[in-house]
């Protein structure tokens, strides 16, 4: 959790990647942390939310938290890709 909150603290969101108990994967984006700790999560499918960082260790207690995408940075506007 440490790692997060510093990547979030110098403005760098990361991707967490679900892994589901059935099989699928999941990528939500976690980018930003409350004063309790919680998580401010970004996911296509549910929308914007806050978290604690143990339910999503379990992927919504539906998996786990398999991979951690680290160093993503802003793209700025009129950047190419």
């Amino acid at each position: 959790m440490d790692q997060i909150a510093h990547e979030i603290a110098a403005n760098r969101p990361i991707h967490a990647l679900f892994q589901w108990d059935a099989g699928n994967t999941h990528v939500v984006t976690v980018a930003g942390c409350f004063a309790n700790g919680d998580l401010l999560v970004l996911d296509p499918q549910r929308g914007r939310g806050q978290m604690s960082y143990e339910f999503l260790q379990s992927a919504y207690h539906q998996g786990q938290w398999a991979v951690t995408y680290y160093y993503l940075e802003p793209l700025q506007h009129g950047a190419a890709a």
